[in-house]
Parts: structure tokens; C-alpha cells; sequence
């Protein structure tokens, strides 16, 4: 396992203390082979222009505590958030703290409010209703909410019920956060957009996926570290109980768009090719029907003639879907006699579970949608024989319900 874990259930630095311990026990030489980075967000006065960069994260010198009884503590002033993002060693950086990228891991992920013990009524102020409008997409959840004064907020996705302690502050396992973001300056109107950030790779951590029923907590703050907290769009917490939200759906659509010939196996003259598309996501395979090319030439490109896409549609696109394109060099009535030549995108003939390409789903609020996005599938040979060797450009379109 490698786990960031706040003491404190909901992530909170009470009183000016954010309390965390790693667990690296899955990691390979522990803590050496990993890297913390940290920066702690201030409640900025009045008048600090929106455009003022923000502090920086910087690399977290030494190791940390990864006892739970003996854990690290970190002071934070009140009013602040103290930010703590988790890499491989050598992976992490400033720039992917600020903004992780899907190929480079970000292996946890912490936002620590440092609040007080009062509790306000910044969200809740105006009536028995919060101002909070909750937009869900496939991979993202935006929120836009409104509070009395100005405010610091942090918004958390959860895979199961909040509650609340005596005191009212929110409390939840650790694991059952699936995602959080944080209104990094003080303001009176939020917009916030939560993704995940953590890789899906990551041991106990629970992915953000389409078609998944999601609670939410909105934590509000002043600069004196008194807060407020809301669960829903339609009342006051805990009075009133949490509400759900569920992320959209994902349909995908692609299509055979051109081939490039690189070797077409024939020793003499031109060759015979014949290719399939083939697309699979869950429990659904769709195929294409054949397209042939006569005569194929090394050099050559074919413009494949536009006919329906291929679909795969919920539940089935909800996680991998991958694509292929199979291929064949017809010798047949060739002389001498010679066998035919086949060769695959992906590592052998047909369709199935596994097999295929991965179609790349972008992540967040505005770069969800897919359209008519391209990629270029590089052949192998399947079968002994003479060199046939291919190219194809696959037009993919993701779309979500």
C-alpha cells in the first residue's frame, strides 16, 4: 500500500495541525523510493489581485512519520490550506503538483483546511437553502456556490454517506474520498471543478468513473477559521440529509478513416489487401465490414470510404475500449503458389477481452468531449512469410449521457 492518511478522518488541521502518516509499505525501498511535495495556501487579504501567482510547491525535505500512532504534524496557520501531493521519486515536480498529467502518477493527495471550532453560516445564510449548483460530467463534478463574506473553500467527492461530530465538522473513512479541489483564494462566488488526480492504479484508492453514485461535502472558511459546511442543494447540514449525485454516462463512436501501405509483400507488382475494424469495451464487440484494397502499393494511401461508426454504449464504455485493425495480403492464384500474408494492430487475429489499442479519455470540465480526435495504429506481423506491413488512422468520437 501507498496511502497518504490524514489522522483526522476528513482532512482537517484543527486548531493549526495537519496530522498525516504514509504508508509505504508497497513501495520497494519504502520512502526512498518516493517523494512528497507541499505548499500552504494563505487566506490573502482584500485588494491582492486574483491574477497574483500562487505560492509554489516545493519538495518536502525528509522522510515522514509512517506510524499511525506516531503520526507527522505539520502547523498550518489558521485560515490557510496546507497541500501535500505524493510521486514516485524523480517523478514529481512543482508544475504536475499544480496540475497532474494522466501519464505522470500522482500516488495521493491531500488538502488540509486549518479551521477553528465556530460555526458560521457563510453557505447557509440566506435562507434555508444553499446558493450551490452541482453540474456532474463523466469524469468531473463542477460546483458553483455563493457565501456571505469571503471565503476559502475545499469541495470533496465521497463514496459513501458523510456525517458530522459533535462540533459539526465533517467525518468520513479516508478512503472514501474519491476526489477533492480546493478555491485556492478567498472569494464570495466559487467555481469549482473536481477531478481525480490520483492514478487508478493506486492500491485502496477508489476512481472516479462515469455512471457513479457520488456525495459531496462543501467546507467554507474565514480568515478567523470559523467555517460552515453543506451536503446538498436543498437545505441546511446536518438538519437536512446528504444528497447524491451521479456522473454521467460514456458512449463511444469510431470509424476506419485511411490506411498507409508500407509493404505490401509482394515481390513483383502490386499486392491484394483486405483489413477489419474492430472496436471492444465490457462485454460488447462490434466489427466492421471488410474493406478491400486492390491494387495495394508500398507507398500507397486509402482513403476508407465513410460508412456508420461503430458504438460502444453504456454500461459497456465505462472503463476500456480499445480498438484494432486486422489485415491480409490475399496471394492466393498467385505463381509461384504462395501462402497469404496477415498482419494485426494488435498481437494476433480477432477480437476479445484485452486485445486492441486504448482509446485515450481526457479527463475534467472541458475536455471530456472527444471529437473526430485521431489515432494512428502501427501493423505486426501475425504470420511467417513475406514482409506485409501497415498503418491506420482510427477517427474516434467520446461523447457522454
Amino acid at each position: 500500500m501507498v496511502r497518504l492518511i490524514p489522522d483526522r478522518t476528513a482532512a482537517i488541521a484543527l486548531a493549526g495541525g495537519a496530522v498525516f502518516h504514509l504508508d509505504a509499505s508497497d513501495s520497494v525501498g519504502g520512502q526512498t523510493h518516493l517523494e512528497l511535495w507541499e505548499r500552504t495556501l494563505p487566506f490573502t487579504p482584500a485588494g491582492v489581485p486574483a491574477t497574483a501567482p500562487l505560492p509554489p510547491f516545493t519538495l518536502r525535505p525528509g522522510p515522514v512519520s509512517e506510524s499511525p500512532t506516531s503520526p507527522t504534524v505539520q502547523a498550518v496557520p489558521l485560515g490557510s490550506i496546507y497541500q501535500l501531493r505524493l510521486f514516485n521519486r524523480g517523478h514529481g515536480s512543482a508544475e504536475l503538483a499544480e496540475n497532474p498529467q494522466p501519464r505522470r502518477l500522482t500516488l495521493g493527495a491531500l488538502d488540509f483546511p486549518s479551521i477553528g471550532r465556530g460555526h458560521a453560516t457563510f453557505l447557509t445564510g440566506c435562507g434555508d437553502k444553499p446558493r450551490v449548483m452541482v453540474t456532474p460530467g463523466g469524469t468531473f463534478v463542477s460546483m458553483a456556490f455563493v457565501t456571505q463574506s469571503r471565503t476559502m473553500a475545499r469541495v470533496q467527492l465521497l463514496g459513501s454517506t458523510p456525517q458530522t461530530e459533535s462540533f459539526g465538522h465533517p467525518v468520513f473513512l479516508a478512503p472514501d474520498v474519491i476526489a477533492d479541489a480546493v478555491s485556492p483564494r478567498p472569494a464570495i462566488v466559487h467555481r469549482v471543478s473536481v477531478v481525480d488526480r490520483i492514478s487508478a492504479a493506486t492500491p485502496g484508492h477508489i476512481p472516479l468513473r462515469t455512471n457513479q453514485e457520488l456525495w459531496f461535502t462543501i467546507l467554507a472558511w474565514n480568515e478567523a477559521g470559523d467555517y460552515d459546511i453543506v451536503w446538498n442543494t436543498t437545505g441546511l447540514a446536518p438538519a437536512t440529509p446528504p444528497e447524491v449525485v451521479r456522473t454521467k454516462q460514456r458512449v463511444v463512436r469510431a470509424r476506419l478513416a485511411r490506411l498507409h501501405c508500407h509493404e505490401d509483400s509482394d515481390k513483383i507488382g502490386s499486392g491484394s489487401g483486405e483489413f477489419t475494424f474492430g472496436i471492444t469495451g465490457g462485454s460488447a464487440t462490434a466489427m466492421s465490414p471488410p474493406v478491400s484494397w486492390k491494387p495495394m502499393t508500398t507507398g500507397d494511401m486509402l482513403e476508407v470510404p465513410a460508412g456508420p461508426d461503430l458504438t460502444i454504449s453504456p454500461p459497456d464504455a465505462a472503463a476500456t475500449v480499445r480498438v484494432w485493425v486486422d489485415g491480409t495480403e490475399d496471394d492466393s492464384g498467385s505463381v509461384p503458389q504462395d501462402d497469404d500474408d496477415r498482419a494485426s494492430t494488435a498481437d494476433y487475429l480477432g477480437g476479445g477481452p484485452g486485445r486492441g489499442t486504448s482509446l485515450p479519455f481526457p479527463a475534467g470540465q472541458g475536455k471530456e468531449l472527444v471529437t473526430d480526435a485521431v489515432l494512428t495504429l502501427a501493423s505486426a506481423p501475425v504470420t511467417l512469410g513475406d514482409r506485409f506491413e501497415y498503418s491506420a488512422d482510427v477517427v474516434y468520437s467520446v461523447d457522454y449521457v
